[in-house]
């Protein structure tokens, strides 16, 4: 098995978690990053925070991170792992906008 790192180039933006309205409506314009990428660390903390201590003052949120990639002609034919490694819970994978994977436990690695 070949493996390729898939790091470089992403995109992530604050949305506001009503998915689906997004959806309908367009995201918001990412920022470019390279993972790995912790995006609640670019937001404020705040004493108040709900989370308080658990997330160590940072209001937490729901951030979406985009990729734009073209599959090489040669791998036409062929099966394609993607693993994800550290993602945190709740995070849900779309390919090409259809629904693949989703982690659920709090630091997860799946494909």
């Amino acid at each position: 098995m070949k493996k390729t790192k898939f790091n470089q180039s992403w995109k992530v933006s604050k949305i506001d978690g009503k998915i689906l309205g997004q959806q309908i409506n367009g995201f918001p314009e990412g920022k470019s990053i390279n993972l790995p990428h912790d995006a609640m660390i670019e937001e404020s903390t705040d004493i108040n925070s709900r989370n308080n201590t658990q997330t160590a003052y940072f209001p937490g949120g729901y951030y979406r991170y985009t990729k734009d990639f073209t599959a090489p002609e040669e791998w036409k034919d062929k099966i394609i792992n993607l693993e994800f490694e550290g993602s945190y819970m709740n995070s849900r994978v779309y390919l090409n906008n259809n629904y693949v994977a989703a982690a659920i436990m709090v630091i997860q690695i799946f494909m």
